[in-house]
């Protein structure tokens, strides 16, 4: 049986994240996107606190690529998803130059310099390894059940190849 296992860690930009360009966001801002009206898959730049939708995936659900497009412009590239936030101080955060999830050991701290207090936070969403993991989940019993009957994997001669 194949498992899945997913390992973050702190990269180097989440350990050196240079908040001396933030501003304290009013918590309307948090309601969309700032350069659409999504309400959902919404990150925020943990550098200024920019707040830009996430990108699109595969089936056209997620975003308009806007928190991509603001690390591109500006190169901050430490993201929190906002709807991740849980009271405990852990988020779903993603490193655009690393292009992978961290762990952000300061995020309470990191947060309350843009005027968010982790203790009044309440999960909407789900973390993206709570996403990758319902989607490997999906794939592999894809990959056993086909149209509602259940496939056994077969080898040896005449069972294996073209």
């Amino acid at each position: 049986m194949q498992e899945w296992e997913l390992e973050i860690k702190p990269c180097e930009h989440t350990l050196t994240l240079d908040q001396s360009e933030a501003q304290k966001i009013a918590i309307k801002a948090l309601a969309h996107c700032q350069e659409c009206e999504l309400k959902t898959n919404l990150w925020l730049c943990m550098t200024c606190g920019h707040l830009g939708c996430g990108r699109k995936n595969y089936d056209g659900s997620g975003g308009n690529n806007h928190g991509v497009e603001h690390f591109e412009k500006t190169g901050h590239c430490v993201n929190v998803k906002i709807g991740t936030i849980t009271p405990e101080g852990k988020a779903s955060i993603h490193c655009y130059k690393c292009d992978e999830e961290v762990i952000d050991n300061d995020l309470a701290a990191h947060l309350h310099v843009l005027g968010i207090d982790v203790s009044n936070q309440v999960k909407t969403e789900k973390s993206i390894a709570e996403q990758e993991l319902e989607f490997n989940l999906n794939l592999t019993l894809s990959k056993v059940i086909e149209e509602g009957k259940t496939l056994i994997p077969v080898f040896g001669s005449y069972n294996t190849g073209i």
